[in-house]
């Protein structure tokens, strides 16, 4: 099965998963942007947009620019309010965009679906203005019940595994390196809850925001702070 497979698979359960998502998660990370922006007239490029629905509060205000591998989706974004959308793989695709044109960039939940996130995160420092502003969501794979399925000789959760859509881990320290390679300085991060199931419910949300290198999804805020160069290691 190839990324594309999976990525065609499992796109298409997103709508039951952005419905069983808490509340919480969509307004921890509609907060942090909401600082970012202030009173609005910002660009924002959203990448791995699915259909636009947590960013749709700012479309009133700000452009906003959707990206997603899975098309059908896009047409949902711009009905959301996205003035532009474009079917782009973002971890191989070169963005059709020019140089230090985006105020901020979402990428939600997204740079653990592809293997080369050297070029996602330099694509999208490339766009982003200087002193731009990066909002990146993950799964982290380094939280109490992980642990607990580890000693179970398991995976932990949200970890890569075969024929999941998930091909790479992240923990708080493996994001901060990864984001510092590529141009940025990690200025905060926020646990958003903390996973006890498979389930996309999390628990002790208020806790998480103290404890993001242990809680089951990080919001990461970064401000591009030179100009990245992608390079094959």
């Amino acid at each position: 099965m190839t990324i594309t497979e999976l990525h065609d698979t499992y796109d298409q359960r997103k709508d039951l998963v952005e419905v069983a998502r808490p509340a919480h998660r969509k307004s921890k990370v509609r907060e942090v942007i909401q600082r970012l922006v202030g009173e609005g007239n910002k660009s924002i490029l959203d990448v791995g947009c699915a259909t636009g629905e947590i960013l749709k509060p700012f479309t009133m205000s700000n452009d906003i620019t959707g990206m997603d591998c899975y098309n059908a989706f896009l047409g949902r974004a711009k009905a959301n309010g996205y003035l532009r959308t474009e079917n782009i793989d973002a971890f191989n695709d070169t963005f059709p965009f020019g140089d230090c044109c985006f105020d901020i960039a979402f990428c939600g939940e997204c740079i653990e679906h592809g293997v080369d996130t050297d070029w996602l995160l330099c694509e999208i420092n490339r766009v982003i203005k200087p002193d731009g502003n990066l909002v990146l969501t993950f799964p982290n794979i380094r939280t109490p019940i992980s642990f607990l399925t580890m000693l179970l000789n398991r995976a932990p959760m949200f970890a890569a595994r075969l024929r999941a859509e998930h091909v790479r881990d992240f923990t708080t320290a493996s994001i901060r390196a990864a984001l510092t390679e590529n141009g940025f300085k990690v200025l905060k991060m926020v646990g958003v809850d903390f996973c006890v199931s498979s389930s996309p419910n999390g628990v002790l949300p208020q806790v998480a925001s103290f404890f993001p290198s242990l809680a089951s999804t990080v919001v990461v805020v970064a401000q591009k702070v030179f100009q990245a160069t992608y390079r094959v290691h």
